[in-house]
C-alpha cells in the first residue's frame, strides 16, 4: 500500500510539474506531454487554441481529441476535420468541417474557415463539388470580415489552379488582395501566390523567384511559420535554373526558420546532405520524412537521390531510394511525377527499357507546370524526341537554363551543341 501511494504521489507531482512548465514547450511537445500524463482540460485548452494544428500533427490531434473532455468549440472541430483529411479519410473530414461550417452558433468567420477548408481539399479530386460549396458559402462570407473573406478567395482559387485555369485563379487572388489593406500581413504568402500562378501560366520561374524574394523580406511576424516554407521553395526553385549557392543558402534558413513544420526542416536538411554528398545524414533524414503525413517532399527527395544515384552509376541504390512509397497519380503534384519519373528511369537502366516505357505511358500529361517538367524530361530520356526536349525547353521563359536540373548532359542530343 505504502508502494502504491509514492506511486501516485510521484505520478501527481509529475502531472503538476507538467502542467505548470509546459508553456515553455513548443505546441507539439506540449501536447505530448500533456497526453502522456493523460491530462484532458489542457489538452482541450491546447486544440482550442488555434485551428492548423490538424495539418501539421493529424495523428496527435485525433487522440487529443479522444482524451479533452468537452465542450468541442469551432477550432478544435477544425483541427479534427483537418486531422482527418491529412491522414486521407477526407469525407469523415469534410464532414466534420461542413459540421462547423453550418453550425448557426458559429462565428461568420469560423463558419467561412471550415468553409473555405472544404474548398481546398475538393479542389483537386472534385472541382463541381467544391464549386457548390463555394456557393454554399456565399451567405456567410457576405458576413466575415475582409481578411477572412480574402483567405477564403486565396483558397477558392485551388479550384482553377488545380485544373489548369491559371488565369481564373489569378483573379480570384487579386480580388483577395484587394480586400486587405496594403499594410495587411495577409498580403505575404497571397503576393507568393500570384507569383507561383503567373510561373504557371506563363512559365515566368525568374518572376516568381523575384517575387518570393521581395515578399520574404517583408515577411510579418504573423506568417513567421510560413517563411521557412517560402525558403524551402526558393531553394528548390533556384536549383531549377542550376543556382547551388543560392539554393544551399535558402535550404539553410529553411532549416533555421521551419519549427512549426518539422517536415519543411528535415526535407531542408536532407536537401542540404544530398547536394553536399552527406550519404549516411540523407538516408537518416529521408526516414525521418516517411514518420510525416507530408509526402510531397519526400518524393522529391527520393526522385532526386535516385537520379544522383543513377548519374553515379549505382542502378541498384538509387532503386533503393526510391523504394517504400506508393504515390498515387495526381497531375497536380510534381512531387510525385519526379518520383514516377524516377521510378521508370531506374527500370530503364536496369535493363528494361520498353517495360520503362509502357510503365511510364500510364501517366498521362500533366497539366500543371510542375509536374509537365518533370514529365517531358522523363520522356524524353525514355524515348530521345525532340519534340519533349523542346517542349520542356518551351516551358519555362528561362529556356535552356533549366534544361541542367532535368536532363544530363550525356542525355542531350550531339546535334544540337549549344545546349
Amino acid at each position: 500500500m505504502a508502494a502504491d501511494a509514492l506511486r501516485q504521489a510521484c505520478s501527481e507531482a509529475v502531472r503538476e510539474a507538467v502542467v505548470a512548465q509546459g508553456h515553455r514547450l513548443d505546441w507539439l511537445a506540449r501536447g505530448r506531454a500533456y497526453e502522456a500524463q493523460r491530462l484532458g482540460e489542457p489538452l482541450r485548452e491546447l486544440l482550442e487554441s488555434r485551428n492548423d494544428l490538424g495539418q501539421q500533427a493529424p495523428k496527435e490531434v485525433l487522440r487529443w481529441d479522444a482524451i479533452a473532455p468537452p465542450p468541442r468549440g469551432t477550432a478544435r472541430l477544425t483541427n479534427v476535420g483537418l486531422a482527418h483529411c491529412v491522414l486521407r479519410d477526407v469525407d469523415v473530414g469534410i464532414a466534420r468541417l461542413l459540421d462547423v461550417a453550418r453550425d448557426p452558433a458559429a462565428a461568420p468567420n469560423d463558419a467561412l474557415i471550415a468553409y473555405k477548408t472544404v474548398v481546398w481539399e475538393l479542389a483537386p479530386h472534385d472541382p463541381q463539388r467544391a464549386r457548390d460549396v463555394v456557393a454554399q458559402a456565399r451567405p456567410v462570407f457576405e458576413r466575415a470580415d475582409r481578411d477572412t473573406q480574402a483567405r477564403f478567395l486565396n483558397d477558392a482559387s485551388r479550384i482553377d489552379y488545380e485544373h489548369g485555369e491559371f488565369d481564373a485563379a489569378q483573379a480570384l487572388v487579386a480580388r483577395a488582395l484587394a480586400l486587405l489593406p496594403p499594410d495587411s500581413p495577409r498580403r505575404f504568402p497571397f503576393q507568393i501566390n500570384l507569383g507561383l500562378l503567373r510561373w504557371n501560366s506563363v512559365g515566368d520561374l525568374e518572376g516568381y523567384l523575384a517575387l518570393t524574394t521581395e515578399a520574404l523580406a517583408q515577411a510579418p511576424d504573423l506568417f513567421r511559420r510560413y517563411v521557412g516554407r517560402a525558403h524551402y521553395d526558393l531553394a528548390q526553385n533556384s536549383l531549377m535554373l542550376s543556382r547551388r549557392g543560392a539554393a544551399l543558402h535558402h535550404f539553410q534558413r529553411a532549416v533555421d526558420t521551419s519549427e512549426d513544420y518539422p517536415w519543411v526542416r528535415l526535407g531542408a536538411q536532407a536537401m542540404l546532405a544530398l547536394l553536399q554528398g552527406r550519404a549516411s545524414e540523407l538516408a537518416e533524414r529521408v526516414g525521418q520524412l516517411a514518420r510525416w503525413e507530408f509526402s510531397e517532399i519526400e518524393y522529391l527527395v527520393r526522385a532526386l537521390w535516385a537520379h544522383q544515384l543513377l548519374e553515379a552509376g549505382d542502378v541498384a541504390a538509387a532503386g533503393r531510394a526510391l523504394s517504400g512509397m506508393s504515390p498515387a497519380a495526381r497531375d497536380d503534384s510534381g512531387s510525385e511525377m519526379a518520383w514516377f519519373g524516377a521510378v521508370a528511369l531506374v527500370r530503364a537502366a536496369s535493363g528494361d527499357p520498353e517495360g520503362a516505357r509502357a510503365e511510364f505511358a500510364a501517366h498521362a500529361r500533366p497539366t500543371a507546370r510542375p509536374p509537365l517538367l518533370h514529365w517531358l524530361a522523363t520522356h524524353y530520356r525514355l524515348h530521345r524526341d525532340a519534340e519533349s526536349l523542346q517542349a520542356l525547353i518551351d516551358q519555362s521563359t528561362s529556356g535552356e537554363a533549366m534544361l541542367p536540373a532535368y536532363v544530363p548532359l550525356a542525355d542531350l542530343p550531339r546535334d544540337r551543341p549549344a545546349l
